[in-house]
């Protein structure tokens, strides 16, 4: 079971790496450089399972014990372990840093024009001839003769 839950992690952190987006839920997402950090999280527990799995049966071997069922019970225990412990930094990233995705387009708002909507009355931009005092001011600042 824990390495379904690897795998499952390996295939996140792979798509968030690549994407930039990681969705925990439907109410939170991260984009950008917090869902490739999570995705660099999601990858670790196969690379850190083995570094420790394999320290632990190098002790034993150093000790001269052999590996009996009570390693495969702590190696298992741990790999579980390191595997729940990277889910949780990458929930609680997502709860730090997530935001609710974009709100997707529906079928009815493509068919959506300018013209359905009413024009809102514009009011008239106030506008000064030319030759009045602030165009005399405009031209004499670049270097022309009124």
């Amino acid at each position: 079971m824990v390495l379904v839950l690897e795998i499952a992690m390996l295939v996140g952190g792979i798509v968030a790496l690549i994407t930039g987006k990681l969705s925990i839920s439907r109410t939170l997402q991260l984009r950008g450089a917090p869902a490739r950090i999570a995705g660099i999280v999601l990858l670790l527990p196969l690379p850190l399972a083995f570094a420790v799995g394999f320290a632990i049966g190098f002790l034993k071997a150093t000790q001269g014990k052999g590996l009996d069922e009570s390693f495969r019970l702590v190696v298992g225990l741990v790999e579980l372990g390191i595997t729940l412990a990277c889910l949780v930094v990458v929930v609680v990233m997502t709860a730090v840093w997530g935001r609710q995705p974009p709100r997707k387009r529906f079928a009815e708002d493509e068919y959506f024009e300018e013209d359905d909507v009413p024009a809102r009355p514009r009011r008239a931009a106030p506008h000064a001839p030319p030759g009045g005092a602030r165009w005399r001011a405009a031209r004499s600042r670049f270097g022309h003769s009124n």
